[in-house]
Parts: C-alpha cells; structure tokens; sequence
C-alpha cells in the first residue's frame, strides 16, 4: 500500500512540473538590466525599456528574450506592438508571478487606453 502511495505521488509530482515548463526558443534576444534612483530598467542595444503598468500574465506574446543571462527573467512580446517599443518583463519563479508591460523610453504613444502612475511616464 506504501508503495501504491509513494508512486501516485511521484506520478502527480512529474505532472505538475511539466504543467509549468515552457519550451525555451531559439535565438533568444540578451538584455541587459539596470537601476537608477527612480526605477529598474532593461535595455538592448540602444534602446532603454522602462517600467509603465502591470498587465495579465495572459497579455505575454512569444518569449523573445533573456535578462542578464537568466532563463528565468523573462522578456516577452506585447499583444500586436513592436517589440522595439513594448516589452512585458516577467520573472518566472513560480510564486506570485507577475508581468510588467515596458516601454522604449522615446515612445510617448501609449497602447489600448493604458496609463502609468509611475512619475517619469507622464
């Protein structure tokens, strides 16, 4: 009966793991983070991301890119924007996981009626 116990739980374990795994892509983008006294930002080649409002999780497109080498810190597409202008940043620990919609620092257009309350958004 132990045995019968110890396998339904084994069994359950490998299940649920497997729920949350997401198939790393190829050719993952390398960003590169970094802080000021305001805010955390991300940035790529030239392009500077900062922090503007927290989406669903359900708004992440494709996983396009890394953070600092970490599979974990996550960058993701945003609904049908450019990823030059709009990122979601999502660290992926599996507690209380959030996204972070990001804009491209220059960008002052801003998608589907959202607002920041974040200072250096307005």
């Amino acid at each position: 009966m132990k045995k019968y116990f110890l396998n339904i739980i084994i069994m359950a374990m490998l299940v649920l793991s497997a729920c949350g795994t997401e198939k790393k892509p190829d050719n993952l983008q390398t960003y590169t983070s970094g802080t000021n006294d305001d805010y955390a930002y991300i940035t790529i080649d030239d392009k500077v991301f900062v922090p503007f409002v927290a989406v669903d999780n359900a708004d992440r497109g494709n996983w396009i890119g890394i953070v600092d080498g970490d599979e974990n810190n996550r960058i993701y597409e945003y609904k049908d924007y450019s990823s030059n202008e709009w990122i979601i940043s999502f660290y992926n620990s599996g507690e209380m996981d959030g996204s972070m919609l990001m804009r491209e620092q220059s960008v002052n257009k801003y998608p589907d009626n959202l607002t920041s309350e974040y200072d250096w958004n307005n």
